[in-house]
C-alpha cells in the first residue's frame, strides 16, 4: 500500500530521496520488486505470503475509484481468495500467532464480503465492503515485527 495508504494525514517518517530514472519510471502502488529493482517509493519489508496478498490488493486500492476499479477487483477476487487463505495458513516468523490468526481471518472475511458484492451494481457499497478489507489487512500488518512503516 502506498507511502500514505489511503490517508493524506499521515505524516513521512522522513523525506525520500530523490528517485533514480529507473525508481522515477516505476509507480508509487507498483508489486514490490522481485528481482533487485529498486522500489525507493513503495517498499515493504513483508513476509511471503504478506507480500502475495499486497501486491494483488494494493494496484487495485490504488486504481481510482469507480465502475472500472470495481471490474478489475471483482476479476481478481479469485487470486485475492487464494492470497487471503494463505496469509492464514502460518503466523509470519515473530508474530503472535493468535492474533495473527484473528487478524488473518478477518482479512479472509472481508474477502468473502467484498466477493460477495461483486454481483451488485451498487458501487457505493462495493466501495464500502472494500475499505473495509483494505482496513481489515492493515490491523493484520500492523502486528507484524516492526509494524508497518508509512
Amino acid at each position: 500500500l502506498s507511502v500514505a495508504c489511503g490517508g493524506a494525514d499521515v505524516e513521512p517518517e522522513a523525506p525520500a530521496a530523490a528517485p533514480s530514472d529507473e525508481a522515477a519510471a516505476t509507480p508509487a502502488d507498483a508489486p514490490a520488486a522481485h528481482d533487485g529493482e529498486k522500489q525507493e517509493a513503495h517498499k515493504h519489508d513483508f513476509p511471503a505470503q504478506v507480500a502475495g496478498f499486497h501486491d494483488v490488493l494494493s494496484p487495485l486500492w490504488h486504481a481510482d475509484p469507480g465502475a472500472e476499479r470495481k471490474a478489475k477487483t471483482c476479476e481478481a477476487m479469485p487470486t485475492m481468495k487464494t492470497k487471503a487463505a494463505e496469509m492464514g495458513q502460518t503466523a509470519p516468523h515473530h508474530t503472535d500467532a493468535a492474533a495473527w490468526q484473528e487478524r488473518s481471518t478477518a482479512v479472509a472475511g472481508a474477502v468473502e464480503e467484498l466477493g460477495a458484492t461483486c454481483a451488485s451494481d451498487d458501487v457505493a457499497n462495493f466501495d464500502a465492503k472494500f475499505k473495509a478489507l483494505h482496513d481489515a489487512f492493515h490491523s493484520a500488518i500492523e502486528i507484524l515485527p516492526g509494524g508497518h512503516k508509512h
